[in-house]
Protein backbone atom coordinates (compact mmCIF):
# COMPACT_ATOMS: atom_id res chain seq x y z
CA UNK A 1 0.00 0.00 0.00
CA UNK A 2 2.57 2.55 0.72
CA UNK A 3 4.65 1.43 -1.99
CA UNK A 4 1.50 2.95 -4.36
CA UNK A 5 1.29 5.34 -2.37
CA UNK A 6 4.82 6.39 -3.49
CA UNK A 7 4.79 5.32 -7.18
CA UNK A 8 1.66 7.76 -7.41
CA UNK A 9 3.38 10.69 -5.73
CA UNK A 10 6.23 10.40 -7.94
CA UNK A 11 4.70 10.14 -10.98
CA UNK A 12 2.41 13.05 -10.39
CA UNK A 13 5.42 15.03 -9.25
CA UNK A 14 7.25 14.12 -12.46
CA UNK A 15 4.16 15.57 -14.54
CA UNK A 16 3.40 18.80 -12.82
CA UNK A 17 7.21 19.55 -13.29
CA UNK A 18 6.87 19.88 -17.13
CA UNK A 19 4.26 22.61 -16.74
CA UNK A 20 3.96 26.25 -14.80
CA UNK A 21 2.52 25.39 -11.11
CA UNK A 22 0.45 27.00 -8.84
CA UNK A 23 1.34 26.27 -4.98
CA UNK A 24 -1.33 26.74 -2.09
CA UNK A 25 -1.05 27.47 1.50
CA UNK A 26 -4.13 28.10 3.64
CA UNK A 27 -5.78 27.22 7.11
CA UNK A 28 -9.24 27.19 8.40
CA UNK A 29 -11.51 24.75 10.56
CA UNK A 30 -13.00 21.43 9.78
CA UNK A 31 -15.97 19.96 11.62
CA UNK A 32 -17.95 16.52 11.67
CA UNK A 33 -21.27 17.87 10.01
CA UNK A 34 -23.31 15.59 12.22
CA UNK A 35 -21.17 15.81 15.91
CA UNK A 36 -20.10 19.11 16.44
CA UNK A 37 -18.05 18.16 19.39
CA UNK A 38 -15.14 16.50 15.98
CA UNK A 39 -13.92 20.20 15.71
CA UNK A 40 -10.22 21.27 14.62
CA UNK A 41 -8.05 23.92 12.79
CA UNK A 42 -7.11 22.95 9.53
CA UNK A 43 -3.53 23.43 7.39
CA UNK A 44 -4.53 23.78 3.33
CA UNK A 45 -1.83 22.51 1.14
CA UNK A 46 -1.73 22.04 -2.73
CA UNK A 47 0.21 21.60 -5.66
CA UNK A 48 -1.62 22.79 -9.25
CA UNK A 49 -1.04 22.66 -12.47
CA UNK A 50 -2.51 26.03 -14.09
CA UNK A 51 -5.97 23.97 -12.28
CA UNK A 52 -5.52 21.24 -14.37
CA UNK A 53 -3.77 18.73 -12.23
CA UNK A 54 -4.45 19.18 -8.81
CA UNK A 55 -3.02 17.58 -5.75
CA UNK A 56 -4.56 18.81 -2.01
CA UNK A 57 -3.55 17.90 1.32
CA UNK A 58 -5.67 18.53 4.00
CA UNK A 59 -4.35 18.05 7.82
CA UNK A 60 -6.95 18.84 10.66
CA UNK A 61 -5.77 19.10 14.11
CA UNK A 62 -7.61 18.91 17.50
CA UNK A 63 -5.57 18.78 21.33
CA UNK A 64 -8.01 17.31 23.44
CA UNK A 65 -7.71 18.06 26.92
CA UNK A 66 -7.86 16.11 30.28
CA UNK A 67 -8.61 17.50 33.32
CA UNK A 68 -7.68 15.75 36.99
CA UNK A 69 -9.79 15.07 39.98
CA UNK A 70 -9.25 18.39 41.35
CA UNK A 71 -10.16 20.36 38.34
CA UNK A 72 -6.81 20.87 36.79
CA UNK A 73 -6.06 20.65 33.35
CA UNK A 74 -3.58 18.11 32.06
CA UNK A 75 -0.23 19.18 30.32
CA UNK A 76 -0.19 17.00 27.84
CA UNK A 77 -3.47 16.76 25.48
CA UNK A 78 -4.21 13.75 23.33
CA UNK A 79 -3.46 14.73 19.77
CA UNK A 80 -6.25 13.96 16.90
CA UNK A 81 -5.14 13.94 13.48
CA UNK A 82 -6.60 13.70 10.38
CA UNK A 83 -4.70 13.87 6.73
CA UNK A 84 -7.28 13.84 3.50
CA UNK A 85 -5.11 13.78 -0.24
CA UNK A 86 -7.13 14.22 -3.25
CA UNK A 87 -6.28 14.01 -6.86
CA UNK A 88 -7.66 15.45 -9.58
CA UNK A 89 -6.23 15.13 -13.63
CA UNK A 90 -8.26 16.28 -16.38
CA UNK A 91 -8.90 14.26 -19.52
CA UNK A 92 -11.30 16.92 -20.76
CA UNK A 93 -11.28 20.73 -21.05
CA UNK A 94 -7.30 21.18 -20.18
CA UNK A 95 -6.08 24.97 -20.78
CA UNK A 96 -3.48 27.51 -19.54
CA UNK A 97 -6.09 29.66 -17.64
CA UNK A 98 -8.85 28.97 -14.55
CA UNK A 99 -11.85 29.42 -17.02
CA UNK A 100 -14.10 27.22 -18.32
CA UNK A 101 -15.13 23.64 -17.44
CA UNK A 102 -12.65 19.98 -16.62
CA UNK A 103 -13.79 16.94 -16.28
CA UNK A 104 -11.52 13.94 -15.52
CA UNK A 105 -10.14 11.56 -12.71
CA UNK A 106 -10.61 12.05 -9.15
CA UNK A 107 -8.75 9.80 -6.20
CA UNK A 108 -9.05 10.00 -2.42
CA UNK A 109 -6.91 8.79 0.29
CA UNK A 110 -8.12 9.66 4.16
CA UNK A 111 -6.19 8.32 7.26
CA UNK A 112 -6.16 9.82 10.68
CA UNK A 113 -8.30 9.38 14.00
CA UNK A 114 -10.33 12.90 14.06
CA UNK A 115 -13.70 11.42 12.55
CA UNK A 116 -13.71 8.04 13.98
CA UNK A 117 -12.37 7.57 17.62
CA UNK A 118 -12.81 11.51 18.75
CA UNK A 119 -14.29 11.17 22.08
CA UNK A 120 -15.86 14.08 24.44
CA UNK A 121 -14.66 14.00 27.75
CA UNK A 122 -18.19 14.36 29.25
CA UNK A 123 -19.33 11.54 27.03
CA UNK A 124 -16.34 9.10 28.26
CA UNK A 125 -15.44 8.04 32.02
CA UNK A 126 -11.58 7.18 30.58
CA UNK A 127 -8.88 9.43 29.20
CA UNK A 128 -7.46 8.05 26.08
CA UNK A 129 -3.57 8.33 25.56
CA UNK A 130 -2.09 9.51 21.94
CA UNK A 131 -1.35 5.77 21.78
CA UNK A 132 -4.69 4.36 22.21
CA UNK A 133 -6.20 7.15 19.68
CA UNK A 134 -3.72 5.77 16.77
CA UNK A 135 -4.01 2.35 17.41
CA UNK A 136 -7.78 3.14 16.34
CA UNK A 137 -6.73 5.35 13.35
CA UNK A 138 -9.43 4.49 9.97
CA UNK A 139 -8.18 5.05 6.90
CA UNK A 140 -9.93 4.65 2.62
CA UNK A 141 -8.80 5.31 -0.76
CA UNK A 142 -11.48 6.03 -3.09
CA UNK A 143 -11.04 7.03 -6.92
CA UNK A 144 -13.46 7.71 -9.54
CA UNK A 145 -14.59 11.27 -11.55
CA UNK A 146 -14.66 14.63 -10.77
CA UNK A 147 -16.23 18.02 -12.83
CA UNK A 148 -14.87 21.78 -12.49
CA UNK A 149 -16.04 24.26 -13.40
CA UNK A 150 -15.22 28.36 -13.12
CA UNK A 151 -17.90 31.14 -13.47
CA UNK A 152 -15.91 34.82 -12.74
CA UNK A 153 -15.82 34.92 -9.61
CA UNK A 154 -16.08 30.95 -8.29
CA UNK A 155 -14.66 27.78 -8.84
CA UNK A 156 -16.94 24.84 -8.41
CA UNK A 157 -15.72 21.20 -7.83
CA UNK A 158 -17.84 18.29 -7.23
CA UNK A 159 -15.60 14.72 -7.10
CA UNK A 160 -17.19 11.07 -7.05
CA UNK A 161 -15.27 8.18 -6.14
CA UNK A 162 -16.06 4.39 -5.04
CA UNK A 163 -14.19 2.74 -2.14
CA UNK A 164 -11.31 0.45 -2.85
CA UNK A 165 -9.96 -0.05 0.36
CA UNK A 166 -11.08 0.98 3.90
CA UNK A 167 -10.04 0.00 7.56
CA UNK A 168 -12.42 -2.92 8.57
CA UNK A 169 -14.20 -0.47 11.14
CA UNK A 170 -14.96 2.47 8.90
CA UNK A 171 -18.67 3.65 9.25
CA UNK A 172 -21.62 1.99 7.92
CA UNK A 173 -21.90 1.03 4.56
CA UNK A 174 -24.18 3.79 3.62
CA UNK A 175 -21.54 6.73 5.44
CA UNK A 176 -18.93 5.35 3.70
CA UNK A 177 -19.71 5.43 -0.02
CA UNK A 178 -20.99 9.18 0.58
CA UNK A 179 -17.88 9.41 2.06
CA UNK A 180 -16.22 9.98 -0.96
CA UNK A 181 -18.50 12.48 -2.46
CA UNK A 182 -16.76 15.93 -2.18
CA UNK A 183 -17.87 19.10 -3.11
CA UNK A 184 -15.71 21.94 -2.87
CA UNK A 185 -16.06 25.84 -4.22
CA UNK A 186 -13.52 28.34 -4.45
CA UNK A 187 -14.36 32.35 -4.02
CA UNK A 188 -11.45 34.15 -6.14
CA UNK A 189 -10.68 37.73 -4.51
CA UNK A 190 -10.12 40.12 -7.64
CA UNK A 191 -9.20 43.72 -7.72
CA UNK A 192 -10.84 45.42 -10.25
CA UNK A 193 -7.95 47.64 -10.58
CA UNK A 194 -4.95 45.00 -10.77
CA UNK A 195 -4.64 41.95 -12.71
CA UNK A 196 -2.21 39.81 -9.84
CA UNK A 197 -0.50 36.65 -11.10
CA UNK A 198 -1.29 35.00 -7.50
CA UNK A 199 -4.41 34.65 -6.00
CA UNK A 200 -6.64 35.01 -2.69
CA UNK A 201 -9.84 32.46 -2.23
CA UNK A 202 -12.07 32.04 0.33
CA UNK A 203 -12.97 28.06 -0.05
CA UNK A 204 -15.67 26.03 1.71
CA UNK A 205 -15.59 22.62 1.44
CA UNK A 206 -18.69 19.51 2.07
CA UNK A 207 -18.85 15.95 2.27
CA UNK A 208 -20.89 13.23 4.34
CA UNK A 209 -17.70 13.26 6.57
CA UNK A 210 -16.57 17.68 7.25
CA UNK A 211 -17.73 20.77 6.16
CA UNK A 212 -14.73 22.88 6.58
CA UNK A 213 -13.91 26.49 5.46
CA UNK A 214 -10.54 28.07 4.75
CA UNK A 215 -8.73 31.16 3.26
CA UNK A 216 -6.16 30.22 1.04
CA UNK A 217 -3.37 32.04 -0.86
CA UNK A 218 -2.49 30.35 -4.31
CA UNK A 219 1.00 31.32 -5.75
CA UNK A 220 2.69 30.59 -8.93
CA UNK A 221 6.60 29.48 -8.68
Amino acid sequence: MKSCLCILFLLSALGFSVFGMLFEIGTGYRFAPFSFANHGWNLDLGLFNQFNDMLSLDVTYHPQFSFNESGEREATPTNYLNFDLDAMIPLLGRRETKEGYRFGLFGTFEFGNFYDTYKDPSETSSDFSNWEVWQNSSYWLGAGLYAQYYLRPWMFQLGIGFPIIRSPDTLNTMDWLLGTVEFKTRFFIESERHAFKDHLTVEIEISARKVGISVCLIEPF
